[in-house]
């Protein structure tokens, strides 16, 4: 018996470890036939697995002292989402040469809201040398809120947020995904081993050099595939100077 490993490397150093069985190795726990998941069920799935895939392009691209801004208009002059789009790629432009003449190259993902509530952006970008006058002095619109990145910043919890409001707009436009990126953002080297075990330790071993963040510690039986799974982080222990 045997189950599949999946490591997710970041140029930081932390590791995303995730463990699971497939049909190929066994371990089937479900009880009785499988039924077929439900349309709520998948989407469930699906979502879950967009939170995932953007989580992880956050922690490979942003870092402690980025930022999370808002972009917002005023009230009595909000545009449409069409012309909201030509101002918005008219910002990232002024943005892009401001960070050049710097000698810094820009990073960023960004989400529109406009679904029930007044039309704004949600901004994850890079802040390489105290940008913050920058970022707002391009922005002729509006306020631009600035919220900080922390080094153990929460990432699922950010990539739930930037995805929550923007389910309908999805939907609009086919499936297609929803948010801006720049093209220069990396993604996780990933690294996939087959582990001849019939089990995993409840509580991990890091390895030297590394601490289990505890709070990612998930584990638990797939409601899709009825077999186990376990997830975790693996933090780079920082050397002092």
């Amino acid at each position: 018996m045997a189950y599949i490993k999946n490591t997710f490397i970041y140029p930081d150093g932390t590791l995303e470890i995730e463990k699971v069985y497939s049909s190929r190795y066994g371990r089937h726990i479900r009880n009785g036939p499988r039924e077929k998941p439900t349309i709520e069920e998948v989407e469930k799935i699906n979502i879950r697995n967009r939170v995932k895939k953007l989580r992880r392009l956050l922690r490979a691209n942003f870092y402690e002292d980025d930022y999370h801004i808002t972009l917002t208009y005023p009230k009595d002059n909000r545009p449409t989402q069409d012309i909201a789009k030509k101002i918005l790629r008219r910002y990232v432009a002024k943005l892009r040469k401001e960070y050049r003449k710097r000698g810094h190259t820009l990073k960023y993902i960004i989400v529109t809201e406009y679904h029930n509530k007044a039309i704004h952006h949600h901004m994850v970008i890079n802040n390489p040398e105290n940008m913050e006058k920058v970022i707002k002095a391009c922005w002729k619109y509006g306020h631009v809120n600035f919220s900080p990145l922390y080094a153990d910043g929460d990432y699922e919890e950010l990539a739930e947020y930037l995805l929550k409001e923007t389910r309908k707009t999805r939907a609009e436009n086919k499936n297609k995904a929803c948010y801006m990126r720049s093209r220069n953002l990396v993604e996780p080297v990933k690294k996939t081993e087959i582990v001849k075990a019939s089990s995993w330790r409840e509580i991990p071993k890091a390895p030297k050099g590394y601490y289990l963040d505890k709070k990612t510690l998930s584990a638990g039986i797939s409601d899709l595939t009825g077999r186990p799974y376990q997830y975790y982080t693996l933090v780079k222990i920082k050397r002092r100077e």
